[in-house]
Order: C-alpha cells, then structure tokens, then sequence
C-alpha cells in the first residue's frame, strides 16, 4: 500500500541538496515544487471564481 505525504520546508539550498539523497535512500519519493509569485491577476481569478462557487445554488 502507498501512502502520499505532501511535506513543503523551506531550508537552505545546500541543506536539501543533502537532505534529497538520505530520502530518497531511506525509501522516500521526493518532487520539487514549482514556486511562483502571485500576482494582482493571479489573486483576482481566484476571488472570481470563489465568488462563482459561492453563488451557485444546489
């Protein structure tokens, strides 16, 4: 059985260069996140269709 763990630390870059290879051996899979900066658009796309979501009547 597999189980998915979705763990975000923000450590310095030679802190996970080392970290990444002592997972990995211990059986760990291991997948960079893609980071982005939200911007003003970003943020009015998300308020838009929260407001969809809350307006639809079921």
């Amino acid at each position: 059985m597999t189980y998915e763990q979705n763990i975000a630390i923000d450590i310095p870059a030679d802190e996970a260069t080392s970290l990444l290879p002592l997972l990995q051996q211990g059986g760990f899979t291991t997948q960079p996140i893609q980071r982005r900066d939200l911007d003003w658009q970003t943020i009015v796309v998300v308020i838009r269709d929260l407001g969809e979501i809350a307006g639809r009547e079921e």
